[in-house]
């Protein structure tokens, strides 16, 4: 059972980051042209980092059978998010502001796309403050309160949230993922229940068919019947296939003898007593 939930969150997970890789390789170079209205004098510095970043994530994903499941989604995560620590460093309080906006749509789609233990957040979300911190101590003109006030602050909040929004996902999914598969195992074992269940009572029900047989077997003839009573008819409804009750007939000395017997029971419990 702990294989199968597991087997079964890994596809969900590979799904979910086959989608980030495809999203990262073709999106992130096209930012080129915000890159190229917000700092016209990095774009092209900018442009290559995001092909880099943009083709590692594409390899990543053509060689998926060789990593793991999270450093696929670890690959275009950590790259864009080391990308734009050192966009954010080279940028005036102006450039800072307009870019927020992208670091922020980083962690967003992060928290709905990606699909894997908290800890693989937190790891993602440290290095890229670090990442930041180093950039801006060797790039940026900017005070740590100008960073903060103009997106700094604001970026790190939504990365706090992209972490908590991925281990609710993570933990519902897999729940989900555990109740939907132990629901099937029960379905399955009531299944084999069932067919069981049909078995033995196929069985009973031809043995109780095949008693039916015998219990009519000594019943009288119709045809006895007949001739000694011209107009008769017979009404013999057994409750379940065989009968407690019966009737007899029987001719001696010249005299017909009918019986109809009520007997203590009916059914099959009936039937064994009258026989």
């Amino acid at each position: 059972m702990a294989g199968s939930w597991q087997l079964e969150l890994k596809k969900v997970a590979e799904k979910h980051h086959i989608i980030v890789c495809w999203a990262g390789g073709i999106l992130d170079p096209l930012w080129v042209f915000s890159d190229i209205n917000i700092i016209p004098e990095y774009w092209k510095t900018f442009f290559i980092i995001r092909l880099i970043v943009a083709g590692t994530t594409l390899a990543g994903l053509f060689y998926k059978k060789y990593i793991s499941t999270e450093m696929l989604g670890f690959i275009p995560l950590m790259g864009i998010s080391l990308q734009n620590a050192y966009m954010y460093s080279v940028m005036n309080v102006e450039q800072l502001q307009q870019h927020t906006f992208a670091y922020i749509a980083l962690f967003i789609g992060a928290g709905m796309l990606i699909f894997w233990k908290p800890i693989y957040t937190i790891i993602v979300v440290s290095v890229s403050l670090i990442g930041n911190l180093c950039f801006f101590m060797l790039y940026s003109s900017l005070s740590m309160g100008e960073v903060l006030i103009n997106g700094g602050l604001l970026t790190a909040t939504v990365a706090v949230f992209s972490i908590l929004l991925i281990q609710t996902r993570y933990r519902l999914t897999k729940n989900e993922i555990k109740s939907r598969l132990a629901l099937s195992a029960s379905n399955q074992k009531l299944e084999v229940q069932k067919k069981i269940i049909e078995e033995k009572n196929k069985d009973i029900t031809d043995s109780i068919n095949y008693a039916k047989n015998i219990q009519q077997a000594i019943l009288p003839n119709d045809t006895e019947l007949s001739q000694v009573l011209m107009e008769h008819f017979v009404f013999y409804q057994p409750k379940d296939i065989v009968s407690g009750d019966f009737y007899w007939f029987a001719t001696k000395g010249g005299q017909s003898f009918i019986a109809a017997c009520d007997c203590t029971g009916h059914g099959v419990p009936g039937a064994f007593v009258s026989m």
